[in-house]
């Protein structure tokens, strides 16, 4: 039995660095649209001016 742990163990926690990696970059990708959105909405006039000197 123990071996058999010994064996598993790498594996689970390779799998939960790998969760950890995704659910952090998923938070971070989630907290910048947040932010984008909040900043967006705060200085709607001045998001539009950049935009439109983004575009053109």
């Amino acid at each position: 039995m123990a071996s058999a742990f010994r064996r598993w163990q790498p594996t689970v926690s390779t799998i939960r660095e790998r969760v950890f990696v995704v659910a952090g970059l998923f938070a971070a990708s989630a907290l910048r649209a947040l932010l984008w959105a909040l900043c967006g909405c705060a200085s709607f006039r001045g998001w539009r001016q950049w935009v439109g000197g983004l575009v053109g």
